[in-house]
C-alpha cells in the first residue's frame, strides 16, 4: 500500500469514528447534568473533527500525486536515497506527520466512545479522553493551514527542479507566506504541553522535552535588556526549569496546567543573545564535563590559535608573489588569529611548539568596514599591546604518556593576564569557552575539569596510547551553530566518537568567526586560510594528510561543501570526499515543504531559522545566486568537478529539502558515487544526541564509514555490527 493510499484509509477511518461517536452521544433532549453537558460538548467536537478530516483531505489533493514513486517531483529519483528509504522530501515527511497524526486522533475518539465501559480505578475518564481529542483536533486544524500552504506552494513552483519557493516582495504569494499572518492564522499552541512531539517515537519524545524545557527556561530568564548578573541570570534559569519541569509533569498526567503549551513555543522576539545562550548550554563546564566524561577517550585534545597572514607561523603576507589574485582576496578577510581544535586517539608528534612563534601577535586591528565585513561602531578589538609578551601558543589537555611526559603545547595567554581574575580578550563572534580552557573562575569547576582530566590521562595510560608514528589522514571539520553560535567544544561528543573509530587519522575542526558581527564570507575564508594553512603544516599536527575529508553538520555542513566549491575556483587541492549531516545548503529565507516544519519544530522552529539566516548574509537576495552562500545553486561544472558526497538528515528536519535538493542536482550533473541517507523521525542536529538515541549512533556509525572510505583506512569498529 502506498503513502497516499495508507494515509486515505487513515484519514476515513479517523471520520468514519468522529461520525459515529457524534451520532451516539447526539443529544435527544437539552442537557440538565455537567455529564450530559460533557456529552454534549463531546458531540459536537466529534462533528468538527469529522469535518476537519475532510477539508485536511482536501487540501492534500494536489500533494498526493506527488507521494508516488513514478511522481517527477525533486527527490523521487532512482537511487538517490540510500537504501530506498521511504522519506525522500518535505512532502513525504508532512503526509507522514498527518498520517500519525490522524492514528493518535483515531485512538483518541475510539478512547472517548469506550471510556463509560472502562471500570472507575481506569486511568482513563470522559473529561481526560476529551481533553485529548480536542489536542488532537487543534494539530489538525494547524494542520490544515500547513497543507494549505503546501498547495500554494505547488501552484507557484516547478517541483521537478525545485522545492523552494522565493517570495518576491509585493507579490501574491508575498501576502500569503508573511510569517505574521501565518502564525496568526495557525493556532500552533495544540503542538505544545500534553500534545508535544507526537509525531516523534516516545524515546526521542522525551529528550526534546528537556531541550524544549531548557529553551522556555533560557527565553524566561536571560532578558537582553536586564543589567542582572550573569549568575543571577543561571540561578533564575535553573528555577524556571524545576518549575516548566513539574508543569509538564502534572500536565503529561492528565491535569490540566495553564500556560503549559507557551514553554518552549516558538518565540517571535528571539535575541542574538539569547539563541547563543541556549545553544551553548552544552559549553557549560559541568555539562561539558559530563559529556567529556561519557564521551570517547581522545589523547590529543588541543586548542589553538593560527597566526594571521604575515606572521611568524602563518602564511605568507597577503601581497605576496605567491598568492594568486583569488586567494588574495580570501586572505585579507583573514585579519587575526583563527582559532582552531586538533584531536586524535592515539598520541601523534605534535610539533606546535614556541619556537617558531615569538613573533605572533594575537590581537591584530581591525579590517576596514565594507559591504561584507561592517561591525557596530560600540564593539571593537582590544589593541594589542607592545609590552606584552606573549608566552606560549597551545593548551591542550594534559595527555601525559607512558613515560610520564607531556606534550610540548600550551596556550596562547598574556603573561599579564596569568592571574587569576583576568581573562584574554576573544575577537567579534567567539561567545564561548571551550571545555579545555576552562579557568579558576570556581574551585568547584576546577576541581571538576582536573579530575575528568586525571581519568582521562590514566585511562590513556592504561589503554596504551603512546606516542606513534604520523596519521595518514586529515579530516577537517567546520562545526554547526547557525553561523551565529557553539563552538568545536559543542561538538566534542560526536568527534571523539569519529576519532575513536578511525585511528588512521586526526581531526582539525575550526572554530570560525561567528555572525552576525561577521557576515558572510568571513567564515569561508577563515576556513579556507585554516585548510591551506593545516595543508602546509600537515606534520606539525602529527599527520601525512595523504588524503583529506570534510567534514560538518548544518551550518558547518554548508562551509564543507562551499569550501570545496572555493578551492576548486582557486586552484586548490580539493578535498578527497565530504561528509556532511543535515547541512544548511539554501541560505535565503525561503518556503519548502520541509521548511514548514519550522512552525512547531523544537529545534529550529520559525524565528530560530530566520535569524540564522539574516544574520549570515548582508544582502539575502544573493542567497539564491552565490554557490558559495548557496551551494545548491551551483552550475553543473562546478558540482562536477566536487569529490564523493555523502549526506545524512532527518526525516523531522526543517532543513530535509536542502539536501534533497542537493543530492538531486548531483544526481542531475551525471555524478555516481554519492548519496543520501534519510533517517526516519530524527530531528535537526541529532548526532549531538548520540549518548541518548540508538538511531543517532546508527547515523553517526554511517557517516564514520564513509569518512573512513574517503580517507581510505580501517575502521576501528566495523566488527561491531551496527546497522547503518
Amino acid at each position: 500500500m502506498t503513502l497516499s493510499e495508507q494515509l486515505c484509509c487513515a484519514a476515513r477511518a479517523c471520520e468514519g469514528a468522529a461520525n459515529a461517536l457524534a451520532y451516539a452521544l447526539r443529544p435527544a433532549s437539552t442537557p440538565t447534568s455537567q455529564s450530559s453537558a460533557l456529552q454534549q460538548d463531546t458531540c459536537r467536537e466529534a462533528e468538527a473533527f469529522a469535518i476537519t478530516c475532510r477539508a485536511v483531505m482536501d487540501e492534500m489533493n494536489p500533494v498526493l500525486p506527488l507521494l508516488e514513486s513514478d511522481s517527477a517531483c525533486i527527490g523521487k529519483q532512482r537511487g538517490l536515497v540510500h537504501e530506498s528509504s521511504r522519506v525522500c522530501n518535505g512532502f513525504d515527511t508532512l503526509a507522514l506527520i498527518l498520517l500519525t497524526l490522524f492514528d493518535a486522533s483515531n485512538n483518541a475518539i475510539l478512547d472517548t466512545a469506550s471510556v463509560r465501559s472502562r471500570s472507575l480505578l481506569s486511568p482513563l475518564n470522559p473529561a481526560t479522553c476529551f481533553e485529548k481529542m480536542v489536542t488532537h483536533h487543534g494539530q489538525l486544524r494547524a494542520m490544515y493551514g500547513i497543507i494549505h500552504l503546501v498547495g500554494r506552494i505547488i501552484r507557484h513552483i516547478d517541483v521537478s527542479t525545485t522545492l523552494f519557493l522565493t517570495v518576491p516582495h509585493g507579490s501574491e504569494a508575498d501576502r500569503d507566506f508573511q510569517p505574521a499572518s501565518v502564525r496568526a492564522a495557525i493556532k500552533l499552541d495544540d503542538f505544545y504541553g500534553r500534545g508535544f512531539g507526537f509525531h516523534y517515537s516516545p524515546e526521542m519524545r522525551n529528550v526534546l522535552r528537556v531541550v524544549n524545557i531548557a529553551r522556555g527556561s533560557v527565553h524566561k530568564s536571560h532578558v537582553e535588556d536586564d543589567p542582572s548578573p550573569q549568575f543571577i541570570k543561571n540561578v533564575f534559569m535553573l528555577g524556571w526549569g524545576w518549575v516548566y519541569s513539574n508543569m509538564v509533569l502534572i500536565d503529561n498526567l492528565g491535569f490540566s496546567i495553564e500556560g503549559v503549551s507557551r514553554i518552549g513555543a516558538d518565540q517571535t522576539r528571539m535575541t542574538i543573545g539569547t539563541l547563543r545562550k541556549f545553544m551553548n548550554l552544552v559549553e557549560e563546564p559541568l555539562v561539558a564535563g559530563v559529556t567529556s566524561f561519557v564521551s570517547a577517550d581522545v589523547a590529543v585534545d588541543v586548542l589553538f590559535d593560527i597566526p594571521p597572514p604575515g606572521d611568524h607561523g602563518g602564511l605568507e603576507p597577503v601581497d605576496s608573489p605567491c598568492h594568486s589574485e583569488g586567494l588574495r582576496e580570501v586572505l585579507k578577510t583573514v585579519c587575526w588569529a583563527v582559532r582552531a581544535r586538533l584531536m586524535s586517539h592515539k598520541n601523534r608528534p605534535i610539533n606546535l611548539n614556541k619556537k617558531d612563534w615569538e613573533k605572533h601577535q594575537q590581537n591584530k586591528p581591525i579590517r576596514p568596514a565594507g559591504p561584507s565585513n561592517s561591525q557596530p561602531d560600540s564593539e571593537q578589538l582590544p589593541k594589542s599591546n607592545e609590552n606584552d609578551d606573549m608566552t606560549e601558543l597551545f593548551a591542550p589537555m594534559p595527555s601525559p604518556t607512558k613515560s610520564g611526559k607531556e606534550q610540548n603545547v600550551a596556550h596562547t595567554v598574556p603573561k599579564r593576564t596569568a592571574s587569576r581574575h583576568e581573562t584574554r580578550a576573544q575577537p567579534f563572534g567567539v561567545t564561548s569557552t571551550s571545555w579545555n580552557d576552562v579557568v579558576d573562575k570556581s574551585y568547584l569547576a576546577t576541581a571538576f575539569k582536573s579530575g575528568v582530566t586525571t581519568f582521562q590521562s590514566n585511562v590513556s595510560s592504561f589503554l596504551g596510547l603512546e606516542e606513534t608514528k604520523p596519521a595518514s589522514g586529515l579530516t577537517i571539520h567546520f562545526h554547526g551553530g547557525g553561523f551565529v553560535s557553539q563552538s568545536t567544544a559543542s561538538h566534542q561528543a560526536y568527534m571523539k566518537e569519529i576519532c575513536a573509530d578511525i585511528q588512521d587519522s586526526v581531526m582539525f575542526s575550526v572554530d570560525y568567526k561567528l555572525a552576525p558581527e561577521n557576515k558572510f564570507p568571513v567564515a569561508l575564508h577563515e576556513c579556507m586560510y585554516a585548510y591551506i594553512w593545516a595543508l602546509q603544516n600537515a606534520h606539525r599536527l602529527g599527520t601525512l594528510a595523504k588524503r583529506v575529508v570534510f567534514v560538518g553538520d548544518s551550518a558547518g555542513g554548508n562551509l564543507a561543501v562551499a569550501l570545496a566549491l572555493l578551492a576548486g575556483q582557486l586552484g586548490l587541492r580539493p578535498p578527497d570526499a565530504i561528509c556532511v549531516a543535515y547541512p544548511a545548503l539554501y541560505i535565503k529565507v525561503a518556503w519548502s515543504p520541509s521548511r514548514l516544519l519550522s512552525f512547531f519544530d523544537p529545534l529550529l522552529p520559525l524565528s530560530v531559522l530566520e535569524l540564522c539566516l539574516k544574520s549570515y548574509v548582508e544582502n539575502e537576495d544573493h542567497g539564491d545566486r552565490n554557490p558559495l552562500l548557496s551551494p545548491v545553486v551551483a552550475a553543473d561544472d562546478q558540482l562536477q568537478a566536487l569529490p564523493p558526497v555523502a549526506l545524512i538528515c532527518g526525516s523531522l528536519d526543517p532543513l530535509l529539502d536542502d539536501s534533497v535538493l542537493f543530492a538531486s542536482r548531483l544526481t542531475g550533473a551525471g555524478r555516481t558515487g554519492d548519496c543520501l541517507k534519510v533517517y526516519e523521525s530524527m530531528p535537526h542536529g541529532f548526532l549531538n544526541m548520540i549518548q541518548v538515541n540508538i538511531t543517532a549512533r546508527k547515523a553517526l556509525h554511517f557517516l564514520t564509514t564513509k569518512i573512513a572510505d574517503g580517507l581510505q583506512v580501517s575502521l576501528r569498529r566495523r566488527g561491531m555490527g551496527l546497522p547503518v
